[in-house]
C-alpha cells in the first residue's frame, strides 16, 4: 500500500486517445537548432568517444521577435540506444511544443536535447573514469553553453530535466544530486532505480554479460533481448563501477560465478546499488527537499520489472524522507503513449512550475 504522503495518479491511457493534433492555423513556430558543444568533462575517454557532442535546442516562437525577453528551460534526456532525434523526429517535439504554446496550453519554454549515447549505446549520464564524465558534460558543459549563448533565466528555479528510460534515470540523479542546477524533474518509465528484478540475479543474461567481459565489440544496436541485457550490463559496468586497469571492458560486473552459480561481486555491486535512486535517495534527502516539484510515472505493463518496482520502492523512499512528489501511472508497456504523456503531461508539468520572472 503507497503511504499517504504519496499522492498516486492512475492515469489510464487508451491507444488512439489523445491523438496528435494539426498545427493551428496561423500559429507562429519555433526554431529548432543544432550546435557542437566541446566538453573538457568528456576528454580522454577510453572508449574514444568525442570531447565535442551535438546539442539540439528548441527556441520558442517569441525568441527571435522579444530580443529582451528570457525564458525558462528544460532538459530532455533520451533513453538507452536512443539519441536526441528520436525527440525532434519520432516525438515530432517543435511541433507539439508550437501547438501547445499557440493555445495556450503551455508557456514559452527553451527545451534542451543533448546526447548521451556513447560507444556502449549508453552512458547512463554518469562520470566514470573510463567512458567520461557524462554527468559534468550535462551539468557543466552543457548548462553552461545554453546560458551563455541563449536567452535563457540562468537559476535553478528556472530550470528543469526530464528524460525516459536511461534519460529518466539520468534526470532523476542528476536532479537530486544538483539541486543547485535543477528545480524540478520529470522521470518517465525510469529504468535502473533498483538492483532488483532484471538487475538481480535472478537475470539468466548475467551470466552472457559475464562472459562478455572479455569481448570488446560494440554493436550499433543490441541483437535481440539477450543482447539488449549484456549491452546494457556493459554499459552500466563501465558508467557505475569502471576499472581503467581492466581490458578491454575496463569495468566490473555486479555479479561474478562461482562453481556457475551467481554471487554478488563485492565493492563492484556496491557502486552498482550506490548508483540505484532507491539507494542513493536518503544520502540526497536535503536535496531533495530543496527541488519544487517530482514526478515519477511508469506502464502498469511496463515488460520490464525492475521499472514498476523500482517507482514503487523509490516513491516510498521519498514518502519515508517526507519529499513531496507524484507516481502517476498508465496503461501500456515501456515504449507506449510517450508522445501523448510528454505533451499531456511533462510539457504542462514544466510550464506551470518553473520561474518565469
Amino acid at each position: 500500500m503507497m503511504k499517504p504522503a504519496t499522492r498516486l495518479l492512475a492515469i489510464l491511457y487508451l491507444a488512439l486517445a489523445l491523438p496528435a493534433c494539426a498545427q493551428a492555423p496561423g500559429a507562429r513556430a519555433g526554431t529548432l537548432v543544432t550546435v557542437t558543444i566541446h566538453s573538457p568533462a568528456l576528454e580522454g575517454n577510453k572508449l574514444g568517444d568525442p570531447a565535442d557532442q551535438e546539442v539540439l535546442i528548441y527556441l520558442p516562437p517569441s525568441y527571435s521577435s522579444a530580443p529582451d525577453r528570457r525564458f525558462p528551460v528544460f532538459y530532455l534526456l533520451h533513453g538507452y540506444t536512443g539519441v536526441p532525434e528520436a525527440w525532434t523526429l519520432g516525438m515530432k517535439l517543435p511541433e507539439i511544443m508550437d501547438r501547445l504554446i499557440a493555445s495556450g496550453a503551455a508557456r514559452e519554454m527553451i527545451v534542451v536535447m543533448p546526447n548521451g549515447k556513447n560507444k556502449y549505446l549508453g552512458s547512463m549520464y554518469s562520470n566514470s573514469s573510463v567512458s567520461g564524465n557524462w554527468e559534468d558534460y550535462l551539468v557543466r558543459d552543457v548548462v553552461n553553453y545554453v546560458d551563455n549563448h541563449y536567452r535563457t533565466l540562468a537559476r535553478p528555479g528556472s530550470r528543469g530535466i526530464a528524460g525516459h528510460s536511461m534519460g529518466g534515470y539520468g534526470a532523476l540523479m542528476l536532479a537530486m544530486k544538483h539541486p543547485d542546477v535543477f528545480s524540478a524533474v520529470y522521470a518517465l518509465s525510469p529504468c535502473c532505480t533498483v538492483m532488483k528484478a532484471e538487475l538481480s540475479a535472478a537475470n539468466p543474461v548475467w551470466h552472457a554479460a559475464i562472459a562478455a567481459q572479455r569481448n570488446s565489440t560494440f554493436y550499433a544496436a543490441p541483437q535481440g533481448p539477450e543482447q539488449f541485457f549484456t549491452d546494457a550490463f556493459k554499459a552500466q559496468a563501465v558508467a557505475w563501477a569502471p576499472n581503467p586497469a581492466d581490458p578491454p571492458l575496463y569495468g566490473e560486473m555486479a555479479y561474478r560465478e562461482e562453481g556457475g552459480t551467481l554471487v554478488m561481486n563485492g565493492p563492484a555491486f556496491k557502486q552498482w546499488d550506490d548508483h540505484t535512486p532507491v539507494t542513493a535517495a536518503p544520502n540526497y534527502k536535503s536535496n531533495l527537499l530543496q527541488l519544487r516539484a517530482i514526478t515519477i510515472d511508469y506502464g502498469l505493463q511496463d515488460q520490464f520489472a525492475h521499472i514498476r518496482l523500482g517507482a514503487r520502492l523509490l516513491s516510498d523512499e521519498l514518502a519515508e524522507m517526507g519529499v513531496p512528489h507524484t507516481l502517476a501511472t498508465y496503461t501500456g508497456d515501456h515504449g507506449d503513449h510517450v508522445r501523448e504523456r510528454f505533451e499531456n503531461f511533462v510539457v504542462p508539468f514544466f510550464s506551470r512550475v518553473l520561474e518565469e520572472k
